[in-house]
Protein backbone atom coordinates (compact mmCIF):
# COMPACT_ATOMS: atom_id res chain seq x y z
CA UNK A 1 0.00 0.00 0.00
CA UNK A 2 1.47 3.25 -0.52
CA UNK A 3 -0.63 6.30 0.45
CA UNK A 4 -2.06 9.06 -2.37
CA UNK A 5 -1.70 12.78 -2.26
CA UNK A 6 -3.61 15.29 -2.95
CA UNK A 7 -4.27 19.09 -2.20
CA UNK A 8 -8.35 18.68 -1.94
CA UNK A 9 -9.92 15.08 -1.91
CA UNK A 10 -13.49 14.89 -1.35
CA UNK A 11 -14.58 12.93 1.56
CA UNK A 12 -16.71 9.25 0.36
CA UNK A 13 -19.41 7.50 2.68
CA UNK A 14 -16.87 4.79 2.13
CA UNK A 15 -13.76 6.88 3.44
CA UNK A 16 -13.04 6.48 6.81
CA UNK A 17 -11.27 10.14 8.46
CA UNK A 18 -8.80 10.43 11.19
CA UNK A 19 -9.25 12.85 13.75
CA UNK A 20 -7.11 14.21 16.27
CA UNK A 21 -7.70 14.56 19.70
CA UNK A 22 -6.32 15.70 23.15
CA UNK A 23 -8.12 14.15 25.62
CA UNK A 24 -6.71 15.80 28.07
CA UNK A 25 -7.53 18.93 26.96
CA UNK A 26 -11.27 18.43 26.59
CA UNK A 27 -11.43 16.02 23.44
CA UNK A 28 -12.04 19.33 21.54
CA UNK A 29 -12.14 19.37 17.78
CA UNK A 30 -13.57 21.48 15.05
CA UNK A 31 -14.88 18.83 13.35
CA UNK A 32 -16.76 17.63 16.49
CA UNK A 33 -20.24 18.88 18.13
CA UNK A 34 -19.46 19.81 21.72
CA UNK A 35 -22.14 17.23 23.06
CA UNK A 36 -19.74 14.68 20.84
CA UNK A 37 -16.23 16.39 22.79
CA UNK A 38 -18.37 15.87 25.80
CA UNK A 39 -19.20 12.38 25.45
CA UNK A 40 -15.46 11.78 24.26
CA UNK A 41 -13.69 13.11 27.42
CA UNK A 42 -16.09 11.14 29.52
CA UNK A 43 -15.85 8.18 27.66
CA UNK A 44 -13.34 8.21 25.04
CA UNK A 45 -9.46 6.77 23.96
CA UNK A 46 -7.10 6.49 27.24
CA UNK A 47 -4.92 8.94 27.07
CA UNK A 48 -2.27 6.78 28.69
CA UNK A 49 -2.76 3.84 26.12
CA UNK A 50 -2.48 6.21 22.81
CA UNK A 51 -6.50 4.06 22.32
CA UNK A 52 -8.52 5.11 19.03
CA UNK A 53 -12.49 4.88 19.19
CA UNK A 54 -14.44 4.53 15.82
CA UNK A 55 -17.67 7.01 15.52
CA UNK A 56 -20.05 7.12 12.96
CA UNK A 57 -21.49 10.43 12.92
CA UNK A 58 -25.30 11.32 11.40
CA UNK A 59 -26.28 14.50 10.11
CA UNK A 60 -28.94 15.52 7.79
CA UNK A 61 -27.23 14.59 4.41
CA UNK A 62 -24.57 12.38 5.24
CA UNK A 63 -23.18 9.87 7.54
CA UNK A 64 -19.50 9.83 8.17
CA UNK A 65 -16.84 7.14 9.29
CA UNK A 66 -14.48 8.92 12.10
CA UNK A 67 -11.83 7.37 13.95
CA UNK A 68 -10.68 9.93 16.51
CA UNK A 69 -6.62 9.44 17.69
CA UNK A 70 -5.80 10.27 21.27
CA UNK A 71 -2.63 12.64 20.12
CA UNK A 72 -1.40 11.99 23.74
CA UNK A 73 -0.09 8.63 22.24
CA UNK A 74 1.97 11.10 20.06
CA UNK A 75 4.27 12.40 22.98
CA UNK A 76 7.04 14.22 20.80
CA UNK A 77 7.65 14.08 17.04
CA UNK A 78 10.78 11.62 17.64
CA UNK A 79 11.14 8.90 14.57
CA UNK A 80 9.77 6.01 17.14
CA UNK A 81 7.06 8.22 18.45
CA UNK A 82 5.87 8.92 15.16
CA UNK A 83 6.34 5.14 13.73
CA UNK A 84 4.32 3.66 16.18
CA UNK A 85 1.50 6.49 16.29
CA UNK A 86 1.39 5.80 12.35
CA UNK A 87 1.24 1.70 13.52
CA UNK A 88 -1.41 2.58 15.77
CA UNK A 89 -3.36 4.04 13.50
CA UNK A 90 -3.20 1.20 10.94
CA UNK A 91 -4.27 -1.54 13.34
CA UNK A 92 -7.39 0.38 14.58
CA UNK A 93 -8.08 1.31 10.58
CA UNK A 94 -7.14 -2.60 9.38
CA UNK A 95 -10.16 -3.95 7.20
CA UNK A 96 -11.48 -0.46 6.21
CA UNK A 97 -11.70 -0.16 2.34
CA UNK A 98 -10.34 3.52 2.31
CA UNK A 99 -9.11 5.74 5.12
CA UNK A 100 -8.81 10.26 4.74
CA UNK A 101 -5.84 11.25 6.72
CA UNK A 102 -6.54 15.27 6.47
CA UNK A 103 -3.69 16.63 8.00
CA UNK A 104 -5.69 19.80 9.82
CA UNK A 105 -8.21 17.20 11.32
CA UNK A 106 -5.26 14.63 12.32
CA UNK A 107 -3.57 17.62 14.04
CA UNK A 108 -5.64 20.65 14.65
CA UNK A 109 -3.59 23.61 15.57
CA UNK A 110 -0.22 22.76 15.01
CA UNK A 111 1.26 20.64 12.23
CA UNK A 112 4.02 18.22 12.45
CA UNK A 113 7.19 18.94 9.80
CA UNK A 114 7.54 17.36 5.92
CA UNK A 115 9.74 14.44 8.39
CA UNK A 116 7.50 13.44 10.94
CA UNK A 117 4.70 12.98 8.62
CA UNK A 118 7.14 10.70 6.53
CA UNK A 119 7.50 9.00 9.84
CA UNK A 120 4.03 8.59 10.75
CA UNK A 121 3.03 7.19 7.13
CA UNK A 122 6.16 4.60 7.10
CA UNK A 123 4.78 3.10 10.65
CA UNK A 124 1.17 3.16 9.22
CA UNK A 125 2.25 1.01 5.87
CA UNK A 126 4.80 -1.07 7.68
CA UNK A 127 1.90 -2.11 10.32
CA UNK A 128 -0.65 -2.53 7.37
CA UNK A 129 1.76 -5.78 5.90
CA UNK A 130 0.58 -9.22 6.14
CA UNK A 131 1.71 -12.27 4.21
CA UNK A 132 -1.59 -13.49 2.35
CA UNK A 133 0.40 -15.35 -0.72
CA UNK A 134 -1.02 -18.42 0.38
CA UNK A 135 -4.29 -18.10 1.58
CA UNK A 136 -7.67 -18.19 -0.18
CA UNK A 137 -8.91 -14.69 -1.23
CA UNK A 138 -11.97 -14.38 1.65
CA UNK A 139 -9.17 -14.93 4.32
CA UNK A 140 -6.67 -12.72 2.88
CA UNK A 141 -6.50 -8.75 4.25
CA UNK A 142 -8.89 -6.82 2.14
CA UNK A 143 -6.46 -4.03 0.26
CA UNK A 144 -6.44 -0.31 1.35
CA UNK A 145 -6.35 3.08 -0.06
CA UNK A 146 -4.70 5.80 2.08
CA UNK A 147 -5.60 9.44 0.77
CA UNK A 148 -3.56 11.85 2.66
CA UNK A 149 -5.10 15.83 2.05
CA UNK A 150 -2.13 18.36 3.24
CA UNK A 151 -1.57 21.79 0.93
CA UNK A 152 1.95 20.55 0.15
CA UNK A 153 0.73 17.66 -1.01
CA UNK A 154 3.30 17.85 -3.70
CA UNK A 155 6.38 17.81 -1.71
CA UNK A 156 5.28 15.30 0.30
CA UNK A 157 4.11 13.12 -2.29
CA UNK A 158 7.75 14.14 -3.95
CA UNK A 159 9.37 12.81 -0.34
CA UNK A 160 7.42 9.70 0.14
CA UNK A 161 8.97 8.64 -3.37
CA UNK A 162 12.29 7.68 -1.71
CA UNK A 163 10.48 6.68 1.98
CA UNK A 164 7.80 4.64 0.18
CA UNK A 165 10.48 2.71 -1.74
CA UNK A 166 12.36 1.43 1.55
CA UNK A 167 8.78 0.53 3.05
CA UNK A 168 8.49 -1.80 0.30
CA UNK A 169 11.43 -3.02 0.39
CA UNK A 170 10.83 -4.11 4.15
CA UNK A 171 7.43 -5.73 2.62
CA UNK A 172 9.69 -7.54 0.36
CA UNK A 173 12.36 -8.45 3.35
CA UNK A 174 9.17 -9.85 4.81
CA UNK A 175 7.80 -11.68 1.96
CA UNK A 176 11.05 -13.97 1.69
CA UNK A 177 11.39 -14.40 5.13
CA UNK A 178 7.94 -15.82 5.30
CA UNK A 179 8.04 -17.87 2.28
CA UNK A 180 8.40 -21.73 3.00
CA UNK A 181 11.57 -23.34 2.30
CA UNK A 182 10.47 -25.29 -1.22
CA UNK A 183 9.55 -21.93 -2.22
CA UNK A 184 13.03 -19.96 -1.21
CA UNK A 185 16.26 -22.31 -1.27
CA UNK A 186 19.81 -20.93 -2.46
CA UNK A 187 19.28 -21.33 -6.12
CA UNK A 188 15.92 -19.52 -6.10
CA UNK A 189 17.25 -16.66 -4.16
CA UNK A 190 20.06 -16.66 -6.39
CA UNK A 191 17.84 -15.77 -9.31
CA UNK A 192 16.03 -13.01 -7.72
CA UNK A 193 18.96 -11.28 -7.57
CA UNK A 194 19.87 -11.53 -11.10
CA UNK A 195 16.83 -9.86 -11.92
CA UNK A 196 18.12 -6.78 -9.98
CA UNK A 197 20.69 -6.03 -12.79
CA UNK A 198 18.28 -4.42 -14.74
CA UNK A 199 18.55 -1.30 -11.78
CA UNK A 200 22.53 -1.06 -12.81
CA UNK A 201 23.27 -3.60 -9.77
CA UNK A 202 26.29 -5.80 -10.52
CA UNK A 203 25.31 -9.20 -9.69
CA UNK A 204 27.44 -12.28 -9.81
CA UNK A 205 26.47 -15.63 -8.42
CA UNK A 206 29.39 -18.08 -7.44
CA UNK A 207 27.85 -21.67 -8.00
CA UNK A 208 29.84 -24.75 -5.88
CA UNK A 209 32.61 -25.02 -8.34
CA UNK A 210 33.24 -21.49 -8.42
CA UNK A 211 33.55 -22.03 -4.47
CA UNK A 212 35.77 -24.64 -4.32
CA UNK A 213 37.99 -23.21 -6.97
CA UNK A 214 38.56 -20.15 -4.34
CA UNK A 215 38.47 -22.44 -1.00
CA UNK A 216 35.65 -21.67 0.26
CA UNK A 217 36.02 -24.71 2.68
CA UNK A 218 33.13 -23.00 5.48
CA UNK A 219 29.91 -22.43 2.87
CA UNK A 220 30.85 -25.53 1.33
CA UNK A 221 30.57 -27.44 4.14
CA UNK A 222 27.37 -26.37 5.63
CA UNK A 223 25.40 -26.99 2.41
CA UNK A 224 26.94 -30.39 1.47
CA UNK A 225 24.57 -32.07 3.60
CA UNK A 226 21.69 -30.59 1.35
CA UNK A 227 20.06 -31.72 -2.27
CA UNK A 228 19.87 -28.30 -2.87
CA UNK A 229 23.79 -26.62 -3.55
CA UNK A 230 24.74 -23.80 -1.74
CA UNK A 231 25.58 -19.94 -3.23
CA UNK A 232 27.32 -17.21 -2.58
CA UNK A 233 25.86 -13.86 -4.15
CA UNK A 234 28.05 -10.87 -4.71
CA UNK A 235 25.51 -7.64 -5.54
CA UNK A 236 27.62 -4.05 -6.10
CA UNK A 237 26.15 -0.47 -6.98
CA UNK A 238 28.57 1.82 -7.70
CA UNK A 239 27.27 5.33 -6.95
CA UNK A 240 30.01 7.56 -5.83
CA UNK A 241 31.38 9.43 -8.02
CA UNK A 242 34.92 7.73 -7.75
CA UNK A 243 34.36 3.98 -8.76
CA UNK A 244 37.22 2.90 -6.87
CA UNK A 245 36.48 4.42 -3.89
CA UNK A 246 35.63 1.93 -1.41
CA UNK A 247 32.56 0.28 -0.75
CA UNK A 248 30.69 -0.24 2.01
CA UNK A 249 30.63 -3.97 2.45
CA UNK A 250 27.16 -6.02 3.73
CA UNK A 251 27.28 -9.61 4.16
CA UNK A 252 24.06 -11.21 5.04
CA UNK A 253 23.89 -14.78 7.01
CA UNK A 254 21.12 -17.23 4.43
CA UNK A 255 20.64 -20.05 5.56
CA UNK A 256 17.39 -20.78 4.13
CA UNK A 257 16.37 -23.55 5.85
CA UNK A 258 18.23 -24.91 9.33
CA UNK A 259 17.48 -28.26 10.82
CA UNK A 260 20.46 -28.08 13.00
CA UNK A 261 22.19 -30.61 10.26
CA UNK A 262 23.58 -33.76 12.23
CA UNK A 263 23.62 -31.65 15.55
CA UNK A 264 19.59 -32.06 15.16
CA UNK A 265 17.13 -29.57 16.68
CA UNK A 266 14.17 -30.71 18.46
CA UNK A 267 11.02 -30.55 16.70
CA UNK A 268 9.56 -27.46 18.67
CA UNK A 269 12.80 -25.99 17.39
CA UNK A 270 13.61 -26.36 14.23
CA UNK A 271 9.64 -24.73 13.68
CA UNK A 272 9.95 -21.23 11.64
CA UNK A 273 13.55 -21.93 10.50
CA UNK A 274 12.32 -21.08 7.15
CA UNK A 275 13.53 -17.45 8.35
CA UNK A 276 17.14 -18.16 8.99
CA UNK A 277 17.73 -16.53 5.70
CA UNK A 278 16.66 -12.76 6.74
CA UNK A 279 19.88 -11.28 6.97
CA UNK A 280 20.46 -12.46 3.00
CA UNK A 281 16.78 -11.42 2.54
CA UNK A 282 17.92 -7.46 3.93
CA UNK A 283 21.26 -6.91 2.22
CA UNK A 284 19.80 -8.43 -1.19
CA UNK A 285 17.05 -5.25 -0.48
CA UNK A 286 19.36 -2.82 0.70
CA UNK A 287 21.56 -3.04 -2.85
CA UNK A 288 17.95 -2.67 -4.27
CA UNK A 289 17.24 0.43 -2.46
CA UNK A 290 20.87 2.09 -2.82
CA UNK A 291 20.28 1.62 -7.02
CA UNK A 292 16.67 2.59 -6.74
CA UNK A 293 17.65 5.91 -4.79
CA UNK A 294 20.88 6.10 -6.58
CA UNK A 295 22.65 6.70 -3.36
CA UNK A 296 25.56 8.36 -4.18
CA UNK A 297 27.96 5.74 -2.35
CA UNK A 298 29.69 2.50 -3.48
CA UNK A 299 28.48 -0.31 -1.99
CA UNK A 300 28.75 -4.08 -2.26
CA UNK A 301 26.47 -7.12 -1.39
CA UNK A 302 27.12 -10.28 -0.33
CA UNK A 303 24.61 -13.57 0.22
CA UNK A 304 25.88 -16.51 2.02
CA UNK A 305 23.18 -19.06 0.68
CA UNK A 306 22.69 -22.59 2.29
CA UNK A 307 20.69 -25.26 3.38
CA UNK A 308 21.62 -27.04 6.45
CA UNK A 309 20.54 -30.22 6.42
CA UNK A 310 21.22 -34.04 7.88
CA UNK A 311 22.57 -36.83 5.50
CA UNK A 312 24.66 -39.04 4.65
CA UNK A 313 27.21 -35.70 3.60
CA UNK A 314 26.57 -33.94 6.16
CA UNK A 315 29.17 -32.20 8.06
CA UNK A 316 29.72 -34.18 11.38
CA UNK A 317 30.69 -32.92 14.97
CA UNK A 318 34.66 -33.35 14.70
CA UNK A 319 35.17 -32.40 11.34
CA UNK A 320 37.77 -29.96 10.65
CA UNK A 321 37.49 -27.98 7.69
CA UNK A 322 39.74 -25.13 5.89
CA UNK A 323 37.91 -21.88 5.34
CA UNK A 324 38.44 -19.12 2.93
CA UNK A 325 40.99 -17.12 5.13
CA UNK A 326 42.96 -20.69 5.51
CA UNK A 327 42.28 -20.69 9.18
CA UNK A 328 41.00 -24.62 10.21
CA UNK A 329 37.58 -24.75 11.95
CA UNK A 330 37.41 -27.89 14.07
CA UNK A 331 33.12 -28.59 14.07
CA UNK A 332 31.65 -29.07 17.52
CA UNK A 333 28.02 -28.30 16.88
CA UNK A 334 26.97 -28.63 13.28
CA UNK A 335 23.93 -26.06 14.30
CA UNK A 336 26.71 -23.41 14.61
CA UNK A 337 26.07 -23.37 10.65
CA UNK A 338 25.74 -19.27 10.60
CA UNK A 339 29.22 -18.24 11.66
CA UNK A 340 30.70 -20.60 9.73
CA UNK A 341 29.30 -19.33 5.98
CA UNK A 342 29.61 -15.70 7.41
CA UNK A 343 33.47 -16.54 7.90
CA UNK A 344 33.75 -17.44 4.43
CA UNK A 345 31.98 -14.57 3.48
CA UNK A 346 33.85 -11.90 5.67
CA UNK A 347 37.36 -12.91 4.55
CA UNK A 348 36.41 -12.81 0.70
CA UNK A 349 34.89 -9.51 1.51
CA UNK A 350 38.03 -8.52 3.29
CA UNK A 351 40.63 -9.89 0.75
CA UNK A 352 38.91 -9.36 -2.11
CA UNK A 353 36.57 -5.60 -1.64
CA UNK A 354 39.02 -4.05 0.72
CA UNK A 355 35.97 -2.23 1.97
CA UNK A 356 35.61 1.15 4.29
CA UNK A 357 33.81 -0.99 6.93
CA UNK A 358 32.40 -4.38 6.88
CA UNK A 359 29.07 -5.79 8.00
CA UNK A 360 27.47 -8.51 8.80
CA UNK A 361 23.25 -9.23 9.41
CA UNK A 362 22.35 -12.77 10.58
CA UNK A 363 20.41 -14.29 12.87
CA UNK A 364 22.82 -15.85 14.13
CA UNK A 365 22.38 -17.03 18.04
CA UNK A 366 19.26 -17.76 20.05
CA UNK A 367 20.94 -16.68 23.40
CA UNK A 368 20.39 -13.14 21.43
CA UNK A 369 16.51 -13.37 21.65
CA UNK A 370 16.70 -14.47 25.37
CA UNK A 371 19.23 -11.47 25.63
CA UNK A 372 16.99 -8.43 24.31
CA UNK A 373 13.50 -10.20 22.96
CA UNK A 374 12.25 -8.40 19.96
CA UNK A 375 12.93 -5.35 21.07
CA UNK A 376 16.58 -4.48 20.31
CA UNK A 377 19.37 -6.49 17.96
CA UNK A 378 22.44 -7.21 19.04
CA UNK A 379 25.48 -5.09 18.06
CA UNK A 380 28.72 -6.14 18.15
CA UNK A 381 31.92 -3.75 16.57
CA UNK A 382 35.66 -3.33 16.50
CA UNK A 383 35.00 0.08 15.81
CA UNK A 384 33.15 2.87 17.92
CA UNK A 385 32.99 5.11 15.39
CA UNK A 386 31.24 2.39 13.23
CA UNK A 387 29.05 1.07 15.88
CA UNK A 388 27.75 4.65 17.12
CA UNK A 389 26.76 5.55 13.55
CA UNK A 390 24.70 1.85 13.38
CA UNK A 391 23.33 2.67 16.97
CA UNK A 392 21.91 6.30 15.55
CA UNK A 393 20.27 5.20 12.62
CA UNK A 394 18.65 2.27 14.60
CA UNK A 395 17.40 4.84 16.99
CA UNK A 396 16.30 7.32 13.49
CA UNK A 397 14.55 4.45 12.45
CA UNK A 398 12.89 2.75 15.10
CA UNK A 399 15.30 -0.63 14.06
CA UNK A 400 17.30 -0.45 18.03
CA UNK A 401 20.25 -1.97 18.86
CA UNK A 402 22.11 -2.80 21.76
CA UNK A 403 25.99 -2.81 21.76
CA UNK A 404 27.16 -5.71 23.45
CA UNK A 405 30.53 -5.82 24.87
CA UNK A 406 33.63 -8.41 23.07
CA UNK A 407 36.63 -6.96 24.60
CA UNK A 408 39.64 -8.96 25.52
CA UNK A 409 37.85 -10.46 28.57
CA UNK A 410 36.39 -12.56 25.95
CA UNK A 411 39.29 -13.84 24.53
CA UNK A 412 39.59 -17.18 26.33
CA UNK A 413 35.96 -17.77 25.45
CA UNK A 414 37.48 -19.25 21.76
CA UNK A 415 38.91 -22.66 21.91
CA UNK A 416 41.38 -24.49 19.59
CA UNK A 417 41.07 -28.23 20.19
CA UNK A 418 42.66 -29.74 17.39
CA UNK A 419 42.23 -26.93 14.90
CA UNK A 420 43.05 -22.79 15.03
CA UNK A 421 39.60 -22.79 15.97
CA UNK A 422 36.65 -24.41 17.37
CA UNK A 423 33.20 -23.60 15.89
CA UNK A 424 30.80 -23.54 19.04
CA UNK A 425 30.75 -23.96 22.64
CA UNK A 426 28.84 -26.19 24.77
CA UNK A 427 28.89 -23.85 27.71
CA UNK A 428 25.94 -21.67 28.49
CA UNK A 429 27.65 -18.30 28.91
CA UNK A 430 28.15 -15.66 26.92
CA UNK A 431 27.19 -17.96 23.74
CA UNK A 432 26.16 -14.73 21.67
CA UNK A 433 29.58 -12.92 22.14
CA UNK A 434 31.22 -16.56 21.43
CA UNK A 435 30.05 -15.97 18.55
CA UNK A 436 30.59 -12.70 17.59
CA UNK A 437 34.60 -13.43 19.15
CA UNK A 438 34.28 -16.56 16.12
CA UNK A 439 33.16 -14.16 13.40
CA UNK A 440 35.87 -11.15 14.44
CA UNK A 441 38.94 -13.49 13.01
CA UNK A 442 37.98 -13.19 9.67
CA UNK A 443 37.97 -9.34 9.51
CA UNK A 444 41.84 -8.87 10.18
CA UNK A 445 42.10 -5.11 10.94
CA UNK A 446 38.72 -3.64 9.09
CA UNK A 447 35.99 -2.03 10.89
CA UNK A 448 33.89 -4.59 11.28
CA UNK A 449 30.14 -4.79 13.26
CA UNK A 450 28.16 -7.60 13.87
CA UNK A 451 24.29 -7.37 13.66
CA UNK A 452 22.47 -10.53 15.12
CA UNK A 453 19.27 -9.83 14.34
CA UNK A 454 17.81 -13.57 15.74
CA UNK A 455 15.49 -11.62 18.41
CA UNK A 456 14.17 -9.41 15.56
CA UNK A 457 13.38 -10.67 12.58
CA UNK A 458 10.71 -12.86 13.74
CA UNK A 459 8.22 -12.53 16.16
CA UNK A 460 5.74 -14.76 17.41
CA UNK A 461 3.45 -11.89 18.81
CA UNK A 462 2.43 -8.62 17.53
CA UNK A 463 4.67 -5.52 17.59
CA UNK A 464 3.79 -1.64 17.63
CA UNK A 465 5.62 -1.93 14.31
CA UNK A 466 4.42 -5.16 12.85
CA UNK A 467 2.22 -8.33 12.86
CA UNK A 468 3.29 -11.21 13.86
CA UNK A 469 5.77 -13.29 11.57
CA UNK A 470 8.42 -11.60 9.69
CA UNK A 471 9.51 -8.04 10.37
CA UNK A 472 11.96 -7.19 7.97
CA UNK A 473 14.20 -5.79 10.98
CA UNK A 474 17.47 -4.44 9.80
CA UNK A 475 16.54 -2.76 6.47
CA UNK A 476 15.50 0.70 7.37
CA UNK A 477 18.49 1.34 9.81
CA UNK A 478 21.03 0.11 7.51
CA UNK A 479 19.76 2.04 4.73
CA UNK A 480 20.02 5.16 7.22
CA UNK A 481 23.39 4.07 7.92
CA UNK A 482 24.40 4.80 4.17
CA UNK A 483 22.65 7.49 3.54
CA UNK A 484 24.61 9.57 6.43
CA UNK A 485 27.64 7.65 5.09
CA UNK A 486 27.32 8.92 2.02
CA UNK A 487 29.35 11.79 0.96
CA UNK A 488 27.83 15.22 0.90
Amino acid sequence: MNPEFHVNFPAEAETTRVLGVHRQSGGQHPALAPEVSAALLRHGPDASSGRTMPLILQGPERTENILLADLDGLPDCSPRSCRRFGGMLADALRGHSSVLFRTEDVFPGERPDDCALLHILAGYCSRQYSFDRYRAPEKACPPQRMFVEDAGSERLAALWLRQGRIVEASHRVRQMVSEPPNVLYPESMAAMALQLRDLGLVVDVLDERELRRLGMGALLGVGQGSDRPPRLVLLRWQGHSDPAAPPVAVAGKGITFDSGGLSLKTRPNMRGMKHDMAGAAVVLELLRCAAETRLPINVAGILALAENMPSGKALRPDDIIRTLSGRHVEIVSADAEGRMVLCDALSYAVTRLAPSCLIDIATLTGAMSTALGWQKAGLFSNDDRLAEALFEAGEETDERLWRMPMDEDYDTLLKTGDADLENATFGQNARSIFAAKFLEQFVDNTPWAHIDIAGTAWSDADTPMSRRGATGFGLQLLYRFLEKHAPA
